[in-house]
């Protein structure tokens, strides 16, 4: 009979040896590299941004078109190349893409006759240069957006608003801070509440009601404490038709359409309505109605101009340049009329129309919101001189890129909740 001898097996001395795991496929790689730039992106322009905003004087434009590389690369990694031309073609046939291009040319065709071609020249390109990042982010947008990505625009909302509380309160003069395009209190507040936005719409959309409220009452807070009196009044505005478009979502749509169009077509209309009333209700000695005596009075020194504008970035120059009368009306009204004449305030208005409508294709946690951040901006742009300001135009951007990830992040579901019983 064979004996068989089993041996007990050799220990190695040092380290024991461990088992390692096989490594990923040139394809797992390429996932993950995406998926994180495309977090650090989003990360950059909605959590980033609203805090930078708060510390830095050109964060607005300097942080928003980092972010937008880093999240459109993500896009070339994943499509190798291929998918975004796609979308930008997709783009490039809707209609508001086409009223765009449209300004945008009426723009650049109006420096023929501006008396101030080197200064609007640099402006037309900047506006350019924001629409081009803007398209592209917009086309670099996945079919579904993560949830956990889309939690960063109310948490850098939130923790921007704080941040903006806390350094009015600190710095001494941060209420009179002024930079070379205006006051710095007033871009702080607009970025932070504009941005609270879709955030708001986020977490109503995921039923986090009790973190909206939280959401709200810091922005509003700071919105009160920074103090702009535009901004309070720009943000009250947005609030009203939130809470109307909640009632009654198609009657507030439809309303706040004609209303805003109305309000762009028969701009040139208002001077001739309210400098009278103006004087009636205030006496002869109040100042109240002496911006739209002068808005009035160029329309009636020039009646041709209302159709071609003085040209692009004349409101505020001419001005400065004794051309118009100082103290003329400081709002997009005026500015879009003044500048491009009703060529350009015809595709404005039409934006803003097409804009106001696509709200009511959405669910009942991101209409209101969107209806809201709509009369927000516009609010603000009839009471505050922003018109083609860069951080204006990019601010609308990113809130534009936001609300766009929120709407693809509609699809996603919802974990149930784990319950431990005892």
């Amino acid at each position: 009979m064979t004996q068989i001898e089993i041996k007990p097996p050799k220990r190695r001395s040092g380290r024991p040896v461990v088992p390692t795991r096989p490594r990923g496929t040139q394809a797992d790689a390429a996932a993950d590299a995406v998926g994180f730039l495309r977090r650090l992106g989003f990360a950059v322009m909605v959590a980033l941004l609203p805090i930078a905003a708060v510390i830095m004087r050109h964060a607005v434009v300097v942080v928003a078109p980092v972010g937008a590389i880093l999240f459109s690369m993500a896009m070339l990694i994943e499509s190798e190349g291929r998918e975004p031309f796609r979308r930008m073609w997709q783009l490039l046939r809707k209609p508001a893409a086409g009223l765009l291009l449209f300004l945008l040319f009426w723009a650049a065709l109006s420096l023929l006759w501006t008396p101030f071609f080197d200064d609007a020249w640099e402006r037309l390109f900047k506006a350019t240069g924001v629409g081009l990042f803007a398209f592209v982010t917009l086309a670099s947008m996945p079919a579904r957006m993560r949830a956990s990505n889309l939690y960063l625009t109310p948490l850098g909302a939130g923790v921007g608003a704080l941040s903006a509380i806390i350094w009015v309160m600190t710095v001494p003069n941060a209420q009179t801070a002024i930079d070379g395009e205006g006051p710095v209190l007033v871009r702080t507040a607009l970025s932070v509440t504009l941005l609270a936005w879709p955030g708001l719409a986020w977490l109503l959309m995921r039923s986090e009601r009790a973190f909206a409220i939280v959401l709200a009452a810091v922005a509003v807070a700071a919105a009160l404490v920074t103090e702009p009196r535009g901004a309070v009044l720009a943000l009250s505005a947005g609030a009203v038709v939130f809470g109307a478009c909640v009632l009654a979502p198609r009657l507030t749509i439809q309303a706040v359409q004609w209303l805003l169009m109305l309000a762009i077509m028969a701009a040139p209309v208002l001077p001739f309505v309210i400098a009278p009333l103006a004087r009636t209700l205030f006496g002869a000695d109040s100042s109240a109605w002496q911006p739209w005596e002068i808005w009035r009075d160029s329309v009636l020194a020039e009646p041709l101009r209302l159709l071609t504008g003085h040209g692009l970035d004349t409101a505020l120059r001419s001005q400065l340049a004794g051309l118009l009368a100082t103290g003329a009306p400081q709002s997009v009204l005026f500015e879009v009329w003044y500048e491009l004449g009703l060529l350009g305030a015809v595709p404005l208005a039409l934006l803003v129309a097409l804009a106001v409508r696509s709200a009511a294709q959405f669910g009942e946690g991101i209409a209101p919101c969107l209806l809201g951040a709509i009369v927000n901006l516009f609010a603000f742009a009839c009471v505050g001189l922003v018109g083609s300001q860069t951080w204006w135009l990019t601010l609308i951007a990113v809130l534009s890129i936001a609300f766009t990830a929120v709407i693809h992040g509609r699809f996603g579901t919802r974990r149930p909740k784990a319950f431990v019983s005892r």
